[in-house]
């Protein structure tokens, strides 16, 4: 038994990273962090088991294939269709042989979802998939699980505090790195700002500056387009910049936000600039600013 413990130390190592780190950094309860948390209790009943000489694991295997959907698959239907053919072929076929192909069919759903959106998915569980398989090829798929485990639950913290809590928007952090990153590939951005604001929070209260805040993001969500990406820059600022987007399709998404603010009780300031070959970034969002800024004049002047 002692010769288990020492040859698995790293396992138990990754068991206490996870609970420190779940004590020590605050992530926000949702549905991924509920998942890795079931994930993490499994993945120690897997391990004991295995200390304990039952290599009959493979139900609680499946259960981690199953959970392992929840983060790739993107529709219930196709999650519930997906994990009905799991069950069916692990009572029928060879057991190893279905998990290996249902890891394959995630990590392909992963490249496929990262090579259409680079800017927005992260190649992370991908990456992590391939490592479960490995783990599988040796027979030490219980060590693969804990991997996930840990290396996703530290993604999830550093996605989190990427993020903006409120709009689950990136925020300034990723914002300066993207502008040093891909300089070259930026060509537009754009300054948005929510109109009154301050008379919402002062007038119903923060709850209703959030609501007015969340509407506004839900829009720009709903239109924006694949080669932009937005970042909530203040209170109600948001920036999105734009790589290598069309002018046209700009000033359509532009026109297309207003229309669609207009049909709330709320309203936003838009102001745009385009790289041109003197200007640096820092110029780019101050102009883009400043043309946002007349654009809130306007409408103080016409209400």
């Amino acid at each position: 038994m002692f010769d288990i413990f020492v040859n698995n130390y790293f396992v138990f190592f990754i068991f206490i990273m996870i609970i420190y780190y779940s004590f020590i950094f605050y992530l926000k309860d949702t549905t991924n962090k509920l998942i890795i948390n079931i994930m993490f209790f499994l993945n120690i009943f897997e391990f004991l088991l295995f200390l304990n000489g039952a290599y009959f694991t493979s139900f609680l295997y499946l259960l981690n294939f199953i959970l392992y959907s929840f983060y790739t698959i993107k529709t219930r239907k196709l999650i519930f269709i997906s994990n009905f053919i799991l069950i069916i072929s692990y009572f029928i076929f060879n057991k190893t042989d279905v998990f290996f192909s249902y890891i394959v069919f995630l990590v392909a759903i992963e490249l496929h979802s990262y090579l259409n959106n680079p800017k927005y998915d992260n190649n992370i569980r991908a990456v992590l998939y391939i490592f479960l398989i490995i783990s599988l090829l040796v027979d030490k798929l219980y060590i693969g699980n804990t991997f996930f485990t840990l290396f996703y639950f530290i993604y999830l913290i550093c996605d989190f505090y990427i993020k903006d809590e409120l709009t689950d928007t990136l925020n300034r952090k990723p914002l300066k790195r993207d502008l040093n990153k891909n300089r070259n590939q930026i060509n537009a951005i754009i300054s948005i700002d929510l109109n009154n604001l301050k008379i919402i929070n002062d007038t119903l209260g923060h709850y209703e500056g959030d609501k007015a805040i969340l509407t506004l993001v839900e829009l720009i969500k709903e239109i924006i387009l694949k080669d932009m990406c937005l970042y909530r820059v203040g209170g109600d600022e948001f920036l999105i910049v734009c790589y290598n987007t069309n002018k046209l399709e700009i000033e359509e998404f532009v026109k297309k936000l207003k229309e669609r603010m207009n049909e709330t009780k709320y309203s936003c300031a838009i102001g745009v600039a385009y790289k041109e070959k003197n200007l640096s970034l820092n110029d780019l969002t101050k102009i883009a600013d400043e043309a946002m800024y007349e654009d809130k004049k306007h409408y103080k002047k016409v209400r």
